[in-house]
Formats: structure tokens, C-alpha cells, sequence
């Protein structure tokens, strides 16, 4: 992977919709929420002075998110799909 994510954001590999493993839901709720990959983390959002606020998660980790605000990459190199999402959109850990 050639992109490495800064301060808070999280680069994500969406996993496929397979509705067998989840409650069904109402077609508008299912679409504001994805599961996928943690692919790379920033180091955290830095805060005032020299802090930094660790990030929640770390490569490997399967999370649920808020689609809305993720903002698709295409990796050349692996002719693959990402999401950059921010921590903030994070909403637990699979």
C-alpha cells in the first residue's frame, strides 16, 4: 500500500455486504453504516501544545462506520478500493 494516512484518519478496506451475518435492516439505515479492514492508521489527532490523541484503532482491526463521510481512494499499484475515514466515525470495533 503507497498511502500512509496522517493525524487522525484511518484507510480502510470495505468488506462486501453479505446480509446473512447481520439483522436485516431498512435499506436507508444499511447504507450509513459499513463494516471493513483497517488497512493503515494516522499516528492521532494532535492536540494544542505537543499532544497527541492515540488513535482507537490499529491495522488488522475489523470496525463499523459511518459511510457518509468516507471518502473513496483507488490504489493503482493493487488495483484496490479504499475509504479514508476519520476516527471520529469510527463506531466499534467488529
Amino acid at each position: 500500500m503507497i498511502l500512509r494516512p496522517l493525524q487522525n484518519y484511518i484507510a480502510v478496506r470495505p468488506a462486501p455486504h453479505s446480509p446473512s451475518e447481520l439483522i436485516e435492516l431498512p435499506t436507508k439505515i444499511a447504507e450509513e453504516f459499513q463494516r471493513g479492514e483497517v488497512i493503515a492508521a494516522g499516528p492521532g489527532l494532535r492536540l494544542k501544545g505537543t499532544k497527541v490523541r492515540p488513535m482507537p484503532v490499529k491495522a488488522g482491526d475489523t470496525v463499523l462506520f459511518r459511510s457518509r463521510s468516507a471518502k473513496a481512494w483507488f490504489d493503482p499499484r493493487g488495483l484496490e478500493d479504499f475509504l479514508l475515514i476519520q476516527d471520529d466515525d469510527v463506531l466499534g470495533l467488529v
